[in-house]
């Protein structure tokens, strides 16, 4: 298995099914950290934004986008994110813990008909501190997607829906770390949506 994945990883042509496995199966070596990333990758390129080619990236980079999540935590997207978050569970679940401990804003918009059952836990748990909304999009058009973390933001390209045999390079992004002004601009974006939303909070 390791050797067909391998295999797939120089071909990028790894599932997103076959990405999450792999993301699973790198386990620590997978967080060595934000300084790592810092290291390889460079500060300044961070904040200028780096792009994500594949689920794995995307997996990968919004996990350390809730390791270092303090004081919110906007999310816009899609049924799939579901399954997307599961994957993330942990770093996920820490991020909202710690978010509405500090007082701060957990907002999510799902473009869908239904949450799983650790959003609603979520929800449950801290009801309006944790505040998540179903939601569609006037004449079902696709939107683009993004995730807000304090000053870190993922800008994902439009795709079509995904399930576990989706090619894993069909999900790009460009993910920005420490950038105040393209996490400002996402957040204000994101309030727009929302207002649309409880057009009654507005008036």
């Amino acid at each position: 298995m390791d050797e067909e994945m391998n295999e797939k990883m120089d071909m990028s042509e790894l599932t997103i099914q076959e990405a999450v496995a792999f993301f699973k199966h790198s386990g620590a070596s997978v967080h060595d950290g934000y300084d790592t990333l810092v290291e390889i990758v460079g500060k300044d390129k961070l904040r200028e934004g780096i792009p994500n080619h594949d689920y794995f990236h995307a997996l990968y980079l919004t996990d350390f986008m809730f390791r270092r999540a303090k004081s919110s935590l906007r999310i816009l997207a899609g049924q799939s994110v579901n399954d997307f978050l599961e994957v993330l569970k942990n770093s996920f679940n820490a991020a909202v813990d710690r978010i509405v401990r500090n007082n701060g804003t957990v907002q999510i918009i799902l473009l869908g008909n239904q949450l799983s059952p650790n959003l609603m836990a979520k929800k449950g748990q801290y009801g309006d501190r944790c505040a998540i909304e179903l939601a569609q999009t006037a004449g079902g058009k696709p939107i683009k997607h993004f995730i807000v973390c304090d000053d870190d933001c993922r800008d994902e390209g439009l795709h079509d829906a995904l399930n576990d045999n989706t090619p894993a390079t069909a999900v790009k992004a460009t993910v920005y770390f420490g950038n105040k002004t393209k996490s400002e601009f996402f957040s204000e974006k994101f309030e727009n949506y929302w207002d649309s939303i409880h057009p009654e909070k507005t008036a």
